[in-house]
């Protein structure tokens, strides 16, 4: 090699720009997507269960999240195409694997759909229990 030419690394761009985060912004990504629905039935396990187990079982959800997240944010920083979750599946695992991801959403969507309108419900329904007031008269008034 002569003097004036240099090793030079060359790297392909993926769909995504890369973006040095800061260790609280990348740890409250990783809280963000812990906390979802199921916050809501915590107390509760917990009250049953015990510290010991919570803290189990919350340090195991955390560990799997934050390798599933990587897995997503590698296959999509090496993609060049900007793809969803499915299509990122179907190019590498095939239909079928577009098709499980799909369902796969929709189930936790609705999961936590029912999660939520269950907990609100029982929000709601309390104050209405101590007065001893009915849907009909509430909607009266």
């Amino acid at each position: 090699m002569s003097e004036g030419t240099k090793n030079v690394v060359t790297t392909e761009e993926g769909a995504l720009s890369v973006k040095k985060l800061t260790f609280w912004e990348a740890a409250m990504i990783i809280v963000g997507a812990n906390i979802g629905a199921g916050i809501l039935g915590l107390a509760y396990s917990t009250r049953k269960a015990g510290w010991p187990i919570l803290l189990m079982w919350l340090i195991a959800a955390g560990v799997c999240t934050t390798i599933s997240m990587l897995y997503v944010a590698e296959t999509t920083l090496r993609t060049k195409k900007p793809m969803q979750l499915p299509g990122l599946a179907e190019r590498y695992v095939g239909k079928l694997g577009a098709v499980l991801v799909f369902i796969s959403v929709c189930a936790n969507s609705i999961g936590c759909m029912i999660s939520y309108t269950s907990g609100s419900g029982n929000i709601l329904c309390e104050p209405v229990s101590y007065t001893h007031l009915t849907l009909p008269t509430i909607l009266l008034v």
